[in-house]
Protein backbone atom coordinates (compact mmCIF):
# COMPACT_ATOMS: atom_id res chain seq x y z
CA UNK A 1 0.00 0.00 0.00
CA UNK A 2 0.66 3.48 -0.97
CA UNK A 3 -0.31 7.05 1.57
CA UNK A 4 0.38 10.17 -0.91
CA UNK A 5 -0.79 13.34 1.19
CA UNK A 6 -1.54 15.95 -0.90
CA UNK A 7 -2.51 13.15 -3.30
CA UNK A 8 -5.58 14.69 -4.90
CA UNK A 9 -3.67 17.20 -7.42
CA UNK A 10 -1.45 16.73 -10.71
CA UNK A 11 1.76 15.82 -9.10
CA UNK A 12 -0.03 13.49 -6.79
CA UNK A 13 -2.13 11.73 -9.20
CA UNK A 14 0.88 11.17 -11.37
CA UNK A 15 2.71 10.07 -8.20
CA UNK A 16 -0.28 7.51 -7.76
CA UNK A 17 -0.42 6.58 -11.21
CA UNK A 18 3.55 5.69 -11.27
CA UNK A 19 3.29 3.70 -7.93
CA UNK A 20 0.46 1.76 -9.43
CA UNK A 21 2.85 0.77 -12.55
CA UNK A 22 5.52 0.06 -9.99
CA UNK A 23 2.93 -2.66 -8.26
CA UNK A 24 1.54 -1.54 -5.04
CA UNK A 25 -1.53 -2.94 -4.45
CA UNK A 26 -3.43 -0.23 -2.92
CA UNK A 27 -2.53 3.70 -3.37
CA UNK A 28 -4.46 5.93 -1.00
CA UNK A 29 -4.53 9.30 -1.52
CA UNK A 30 -5.27 12.33 1.02
CA UNK A 31 -6.07 15.95 0.94
CA UNK A 32 -8.05 18.28 2.66
CA UNK A 33 -10.84 18.01 0.75
CA UNK A 34 -10.87 14.57 -0.14
CA UNK A 35 -12.10 14.73 -4.02
CA UNK A 36 -9.65 15.92 -7.02
CA UNK A 37 -10.75 19.81 -8.10
CA UNK A 38 -10.80 21.31 -11.41
CA UNK A 39 -8.76 18.11 -12.76
CA UNK A 40 -8.21 18.40 -16.33
CA UNK A 41 -9.43 15.79 -18.44
CA UNK A 42 -5.90 13.84 -19.21
CA UNK A 43 -5.90 13.74 -15.35
CA UNK A 44 -9.35 12.13 -15.49
CA UNK A 45 -8.11 9.63 -18.03
CA UNK A 46 -5.34 8.80 -16.01
CA UNK A 47 -7.30 8.23 -12.52
CA UNK A 48 -9.91 6.05 -14.47
CA UNK A 49 -6.82 3.83 -16.04
CA UNK A 50 -4.39 3.74 -12.59
CA UNK A 51 -8.34 2.32 -11.20
CA UNK A 52 -7.98 -0.83 -13.49
CA UNK A 53 -4.13 -1.35 -12.14
CA UNK A 54 -5.05 -1.37 -8.24
CA UNK A 55 -7.65 0.64 -6.24
CA UNK A 56 -7.54 4.18 -5.32
CA UNK A 57 -8.75 5.77 -2.62
CA UNK A 58 -9.20 8.99 -2.01
CA UNK A 59 -9.45 10.35 1.73
CA UNK A 60 -10.74 13.39 2.97
CA UNK A 61 -7.57 14.08 5.84
CA UNK A 62 -5.21 16.83 6.25
CA UNK A 63 -1.26 15.02 6.84
CA UNK A 64 -0.04 17.21 8.59
CA UNK A 65 -3.02 16.94 11.68
CA UNK A 66 -1.84 14.23 13.84
CA UNK A 67 -5.85 13.69 14.83
CA UNK A 68 -6.43 12.08 11.09
CA UNK A 69 -3.02 9.94 10.50
CA UNK A 70 -3.74 8.50 14.82
CA UNK A 71 -0.32 9.48 15.41
CA UNK A 72 1.55 13.20 16.97
CA UNK A 73 5.06 13.61 17.31
CA UNK A 74 5.21 12.07 20.29
CA UNK A 75 4.06 8.18 19.12
CA UNK A 76 5.43 8.10 15.76
CA UNK A 77 7.45 5.36 15.10
CA UNK A 78 11.23 5.35 15.44
CA UNK A 79 10.96 8.98 17.73
CA UNK A 80 12.92 8.50 20.89
CA UNK A 81 10.77 9.38 23.58
CA UNK A 82 13.28 10.36 25.94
Amino acid sequence: MALITGGLGGLGMLAANELAIAGKDHVVATSRSGRPTGMPPALQQLMAAMQTTCPHYMVKADGSDGAYTGMSPKRAPGKSHG
